[in-house]
């Protein structure tokens, strides 16, 4: 999955979180981009 040209793996090794918690993070963000 990308968003934003930003690869979510790569996101989730650099904060050392689960890929999960990156998709719900950058999709949250993309809401709040669409109101």
């Amino acid at each position: 999955m990308k968003n934003k040209g930003l690869n979510v793996t790569e996101i989730a090794k650099r904060l050392d979180i689960g890929k999960g918690e990156v998709e719900l993070i950058l999709s949250l963000y993309g809401a709040g981009d669409n109101v």
